[in-house]
């Protein structure tokens, strides 16, 4: 349904939207808005933690478990 949906706005030009979040509160927020799609980022949740979005590219954590974790 969701590949379906994008698809058909794809066909009729229509603008979708994209929203880049680390926090559940702007995610929330953009679902009501009616957001297209949502990506989940791994420097959002480290900026929370208090590091710089820099460390998205250092191997501080695991990305993938950090995203699936807050995803």
């Amino acid at each position: 349904m969701i590949k379906q949906n994008l698809i058909e706005k794809i066909n009729k030009k229509a603008h979708l939207i994209g929203l880049a979040t680390g926090t559940g509160v702007s995610t929330k927020h953009a679902v009501k808005g009616g957001v297209d799609l949502i990506l989940a980022l791994n420097s959002g949740k480290l900026r929370q933690m208090g590091v710089s979005s820099f460390a998205g590219f250092l191997p501080v954590a695991n990305s993938n478990d950090l995203v699936m974790d807050f995803g």
